[in-house]
């Protein structure tokens, strides 16, 4: 196993942590953390991993709406 796919793997996790959890004050900290992560290592992972993890990320923006002021991949942009 490759780096980028042991990171997808690790970002992937972490988020459904956050999404399964549902403590509000480390699911936001989650999105906002994994939401640069991600934008900083996007261009290495593999395609369909991409629209995972822009999935997951949208699922807790949407859960969370409101208490992060970053702007995040959306699918479209993981496509």
């Amino acid at each position: 196993m490759d780096i980028d796919a042991i990171r997808s793997r690790f970002i992937q996790e972490n988020l459904r942590r956050a999404l399964e959890e549902r403590d509000r004050e480390r699911a936001v900290r989650t999105l906002r953390a994994f939401r640069n992560y991600y934008q900083w290592f996007e261009s290495r992972l593999p395609d369909p991993e991409k629209v995972t993890i822009a999935d997951q990320l949208e699922q807790l923006d949407d859960a969370y709406a409101g208490e992060t002021s970053d702007e995040g991949p959306t699918r479209a942009s993981a496509r």
